[in-house]
């Protein structure tokens, strides 16, 4: 993976969350391993590891450079609602979300799984592609639609393209 250097990382940490705070020094830096949650878990990544007076453990910023990282801006895996798993090939995935009901009645519709790939990432949808009027309660129903990738997802990021963020993949 490519890296970024010590100093893109200091700039990355002192941006923080905006908020106004008493100027300190660090004290070192060091190239290291941190854990950071991804959208496969808990992943053990490279990372520039500063240290400050008074604080008893180095603090870690992801030291993974643009484009093997995938930055999707103020969203996370928790701003999706969309789970998924991938199959031991890594090419079929399953996605589950909520939706009308299935079948053929009032108030149901059907779902199609789309899949768009890029080089880093895949795009997800679940386009509507049929629906039967009727008045409908507003009741969700857990929904599941399966499509295959054209080469396996691998190391690319699984993203809600209604929402922008990374969705969590399980291998199922």
């Amino acid at each position: 993976m490519p890296i970024i250097s010590a100093d893109e990382a200091l700039t990355i940490l002192r941006r923080g969350d905006g908020q106004t705070t008493q100027p300190i020094t660090a004290t070192g830096v060091t190239l290291g391993t941190a854990d950071f949650t991804t959208d496969r878990g808990i992943a053990k990544l490279p990372a520039w590891l500063f240290t400050f007076p008074n604080f008893t453990q180095p603090v870690a910023v992801i030291a993974v450079a643009a484009p093997a990282l995938f930055a999707p801006g103020d969203t996370s895996p928790n701003d999706s609602t969309l789970t998924a798993r991938i199959d031991t090939s890594g090419t079929n995935i399953t996605v589950a979300f909520e939706g009308a009901a299935g079948g053929d009645g009032p108030c149901t519709a059907d779902y199609h799984l789309t899949l768009i790939e890029h080089d880093t990432y895949v795009d997800a949808f679940t386009p509507m592609t049929r629906s039967t009027d009727g008045t409908c309660t507003a009741v969700a129903y857990r929904r599941e639609e399966t499509a295959t990738l054209e080469r396996p997802l691998a190391g690319r990021v699984l993203v809600d393209a209604a929402t922008g963020a990374a969705i969590t993949v399980d291998k199922g």
